[in-house]
């Protein structure tokens, strides 16, 4: 027997939501130029000025351009600089950051140098640095101790679990989203929003349309929850609240007064980046959600790094030539980080409040994202939820994939639709869509999952798309949170080797 008989204590630790499993410092040249001004300023500069000169020298040298990514390998700028920055992995550097910890670049800063000393860093460049240059370091905060368990009801969408050996999903009963109303709105813009956002003009053009798409889609009298991009709020563009310390204070009317009003109708705004796990509004009739929540791909990268726990000279990144080469763990990670803030925000309304048969209540969900994306991970994300679209107001081009699928998700269509009729609205030969769009397989999950299945036929009948006809699953058992799969995290006092005594728990 493996103890002998021996009785030995035995723990377990639940974590509720998924941890900050890997901290990235993405830090500019001119933020380790203000620490290293404000150490020359302080008694600091005899014993730690020149360990922040060599930092500085360091970055100032690789910030003039380059390739858009560049790893310790790339460049013999990078060898010997572990040892020249012994300093930053020290306690007495530890210190300086608590005893400073008011300046708000001294931890990202010094967290890039101290993961610059243990060989976990690299640098990426926007247009050759013409557009800026980020220092990129990471460092693996992983909760691996035996007996842990996850409770996160998008741990099976979110990416994390395919990268992680020491993790194991366990299948539970699945909720079930046939009281969600979903509505996909196209985006009034094709650009992408940090940089549309940059300009006041456009700005407020898009809190106009924000406020047409609320009208069209909400009623006086309901409530909603607003979900948008953190400039609107920074910029004053929508109105935070509750607003106010006073409001926070007092829990009933911080739950209850959803104070911005558009002609009648009551909402709340949160910016994306904020709001996992909140109950604040659960009485919310209308989720609206605008756009996603994109993370820049150099900070998907060293997330991705830090969860395998490889230096920047390991795997993926090592295989890496640019930002953008093919990476399956990257774009593996990136999918399911935008999957799993589109199920956790659009849920924080009636939705999240589920029935003794784990069926969600009832509220409707408006989505301005990719509608692709959407529809491809409908069946993972929103089991048993209907979609439909709207068709584009805006006079900017759509791809012909977004055109046939706003097309076939309108509501009130007939059971079986021509493609000729569809080529008529469209505007294009249907040779040209069934020979380029029907092949591409993110097109093919979407009709499935919008409802629909083509039949091909030549000649005077032509090809059809005919409405499937759609069979209930049986209710799931009643579920707690959002009702998701939980993963396990089980891991051993050596992560590599588990032990024959450690057992995994589940919990839904």
């Amino acid at each position: 027997m493996p103890n002998r008989c021996r009785l030995q204590p035995r723990a377990l630790t639940v974590v509720d939501e998924r941890p900050e499993e890997v901290t990235v410092f993405d830090v500019e040249p001119s933020a380790a130029q203000r620490v290293r001004e404000f150490v020359q300023e302080e008694e600091y500069a005899a014993a730690i000025g020149p360990h922040m000169d060599e930092l500085v020298r360091f970055m100032i040298d690789r910030s003039m351009g380059g390739a858009s990514l560049e790893q310790p390998t790339d460049h013999v700028a990078w060898i010997g600089v572990a040892e020249r920055l012994a300093w930053f992995n020290t306690a007495e550097a530890s210190d300086f950051v608590r005893a400073n910890k008011g300046m708000p670049d001294m931890a990202p800063v010094l967290g890039f140098a101290r993961s610059l000393a243990n060989g976990y860093a690299f640098v990426a460049r926007s247009h050759s640095g013409g557009r800026g240059t980020h220092f990129i370091g990471y460092e693996t905060n992983l909760m691996v101790a035996p007996g842990m368990m996850l409770l996160d009801a998008t741990a099976d969408i979110d990416g994390v679990s395919q990268l992680c050996p020491w993790r194991e999903v366990t299948e539970v009963p699945q909720a079930r989203y046939d009281n969600l109303a979903i509505v996909h709105v196209p985006s009034v813009t094709r650009i992408r929003l940090h940089t549309f956002l940059r300009s006041a003009k456009n700005r407020r053009d898009y809190v106009n349309w924000m406020v047409e798409t609320i009208k069209g889609h909400m009623e006086p009298g309901q409530r909603g929850l607003v979900v948008c991009k953190h400039a609107l709020f920074e910029n004053e563009s929508v109105p935070a609240w509750p607003q106010g310390d006073e409001r926070h204070k007092n829990r009933k009317l911080y739950t209850e007064d959803f104070g911005w009003e558009i002609e009648g109708r009551l909402l709340c705004a949160t910016h994306w980046g904020s709001g996992i796990g909140a109950n604040t509004w659960k009485v919310a009739d209308v989720v609206v959600l605008f756009d996603e929540f994109y993370l820049r791909r150099h900070q998907i990268i060293a997330t991705a790094q830090g969860l395998q726990q490889h230096k920047s000279t390991e795997g993926e990144l090592a295989r890496m030539k640019t930002l953008n080469s093919k990476a399956a763990v990257v774009d593996t990670l990136q999918e399911g980080h935008l999957l799993r803030w589109m199920k956790q925000m659009a849920l924080r309304g009636r939705g999240r409040c589920y029935d003794e048969h784990g069926i969600c209540g009832h509220q409707k969900l408006v989505y301005t994202g990719d509608l692709k994306r959407l529809l491809a991970n409908k069946d993972r994300v929103f089991p048993g939820a209907q979609i439909t679209t709207t068709p584009k107001t805006t006079d900017s081009r759509q791809t012909r994939a977004d055109a046939l699928l706003e097309i076939l998700g309108r509501p009130g269509l007939p059971e079986t639709i021509t493609t000729k009729w569809i080529s008529q609205q469209m505007g294009v030969p249907w040779r040209d869509v069934g020979k380029n769009v029907l092949r591409l397989l993110t097109v093919e999950r979407a009709i499935e999952a919008l409802g629909w299945s083509y039949e091909k036929h030549k000649g005077r009948r032509g090809s059809v798309f005919v409405r499937k006809r759609m069979v209930l699953k049986s209710p799931s058992a009643a579920l707690s949170g959002e009702g998701g799969v939980s993963a396990i995290m089980r891991a051993t006092q050596e992560a590599k080797k588990p032990h024959a005594s450690d057992t995994g728990l589940q919990a839904s």
